[in-house]
């Protein structure tokens, strides 16, 4: 898991040196495109937000929001359209979750990753970071085992304000996600692509839609590494903004988070 990050931030930090840096070396557009059809299993009555109890009342976003798409896909034939959905499709078998916190009189944070049947893969507690921003929660970090293809899951995050009275702890919607396997095509693309090049492909994805798991991870990861470039930046606003997120372009990303305590699945 360490490897993995190491070998990925090594790529990245070549890969900005030698193409960012470059004259005349375009800067592509980095817009997602939305699944024509969102991935089964999913929840529309916990998409509502609610502030977080115990976080600071000076700071003007007080809720735990998912960095995830917000989209009305098309309905079926029959259905009627009434409701946002949150979901996305990603390629890795250990996705990265980006999720804004605000600043709270708390210690400790909690993600929950759930199956299509509700059944537990992890429950694993992380300490918060000292101020607002966004953080990442990377599942390869974890004790789970890889996500398998094309099977919905369903993740959320809490704040612990209490613990004897869990319903003082904000939480986040249920967000479902699922992994897929890419066209032959853009598979072979991403495994020629300099790093700096993958967020566009990934949010462009192929006939199913972007992989906004792996666009917004691939795409943070170089801003972490070069937060004052300004294609970088642009490229995030562009992002954030096609996904309905325009409010947390400004916000920082944050060196957090590690995860301390794990609960063992039950089957």
């Amino acid at each position: 898991m360490v490897k993995r990050k190491l070998v990925f931030s090594v790529a990245v930090t070549l890969a900005v040196a030698l193409s960012l840096e470059l004259l005349g070396d375009p800067a592509l557009s980095v817009p997602y495109k939305p699944p024509k059809r969102p991935p089964p299993g999913r929840t529309s009555s916990t998409t509502v937000r609610t502030d977080v109890q115990c976080a600071d009342q000076n700071q003007a976003i007080k809720e735990i929001i998912p960095l995830i798409p917000d989209y009305l896909p098309l309905p079926e034939p029959g259905e009627e359209q009434n409701s946002k959905i949150y979901s996305g499709f990603n390629l890795s078998e250990y996705p990265i979750l980006l999720v804004y916190l605000p600043k709270a009189n708390a210690q400790m944070g909690e993600l929950v990753l759930r199956d299509e049947n509700n059944r537990s893969v992890t429950r694993t507690r992380f300490s918060l970071p000292n101020q607002a921003g966004i953080v990442s929660l990377d599942l390869a970090d974890t004790n789970i085992d890889p996500l398998e293809p094309d099977k919905p899951y369903w993740w959320s995050v809490s704040i612990i304000c209490d613990e004897v009275n869990r319903s003082e702890n904000g939480i986040s919607a249920r967000v479902w996600f699922q992994r897929i396997t890419p066209s032959a095509t853009l598979g072979q693309q991403i495994f020629n692509a300099r790093p700096t090049l993958l967020p566009a492909l990934y949010a462009q994805g192929d006939d199913n839609g972007g992989f906004w798991y792996d666009a917004l991870s691939s795409l943070a990861d170089l801003r972490q590494l070069q937060p004052n470039n300004p294609t970088l930046e642009n490229q995030w606003q562009e992002l954030l903004d096609s996904a309905g997120l325009l409010e947390l372009t400004e916000q920082p990303l944050l060196d957090c988070c590690q995860f301390q305590q794990q609960d063992t699945p039950q089957p």
